[in-house]
C-alpha cells in the first residue's frame, strides 16, 4: 500500500502498477489521496522517469525509461540473444507506416486528417518498440543510440555532407 506524503493511504488505481514499477517506493512522487501521477509530474515539471501504464503523459518521457517500459512487454524467442527478431519486426512495421501513407497518397489526395494520423502514429510507436528491443538486443540503450545519430548528423552538417549516400560522408 502506498502512503501519501500527506499522510493516508493514497487510492488511485494508477498507484498499484507504480508501486511495482517503482520497486516499492513513490518513485520520488509527492501523491497525496487522490492525485494523478501525471499531475505530480506536472507540478515537479518533470517526469519521474518511469512507465505508468494507463497515464497519458503530458510531459515528454526519456528514451531509456521507455525502452526498459518496452522491454517488460517483449515476448519474443530468445529475449536478450535474439537480434533477428526485432530486426524483422522492424522491417515489417516500418512497412505497414509506408502503406498506410501510400494509401493516404492514392485514396486521399495527400491530405493526412486527424484519423490516418492517429492511425499512423500507433504504427510510429510500433516501430519505435521494434528499434528499442534491436538496440537492447545489441547492448545499447536508446539514448545512446540518439546521440550516437545526432553526432553523426552534427559532424555532416558541419563538413556540409547531409546530402549524398553512404555511411562515411
Amino acid at each position: 500500500e502506498v502512503q501519501a506524503k500527506g499522510g493516508g493511504a493514497c487510492q488511485n488505481q494508477f498507484l498499484d502498477p507504480l508501486w511495482t514499477f517503482c520497486g516499492g517506493t513513490d518513485g520520488g512522487h509527492d501523491l497525496g489521496p487522490t492525485a494523478l501521477i501525471e499531475l505530480a509530474h506536472t507540478e515537479a515539471q518533470k517526469p519521474c522517469g518511469n512507465y505508468h501504464p494507463g497515464v497519458s503523459y503530458s510531459l515528454a518521457m526519456e528514451l531509456n525509461a521507455y525502452q526498459i517500459a518496452a522491454r517488460s512487454t517483449a515476448r519474443y524467442p530468445d529475449v536478450g540473444s535474439n537480434a533477428t527478431y526485432p530486426t524483422l519486426g522492424l522491417c515489417g512495421e516500418a512497412g505497414e507506416v509506408a502503406d498506410k501513407v501510400k494509401k493516404v497518397m492514392r485514396d486521399r489526395n495527400g491530405v493526412f486528417d486527424a484519423e490516418i494520423r492517429d492511425a499512423i502514429k500507433l504504427e510510429l510507436g510500433d516501430v519505435l518498440w521494434y528499434v528499442a528491443q534491436l538496440a537492447q538486443e545489441l547492448g545499447y540503450d536508446l539514448e545512446e543510440v540518439a546521440a550516437a545519430n545526432l553526432d553523426k548528423l552534427s559532424s555532416r552538417a558541419a563538413r556540409g555532407r547531409l546530402g549524398g549516400d553512404g555511411d562515411d560522408r
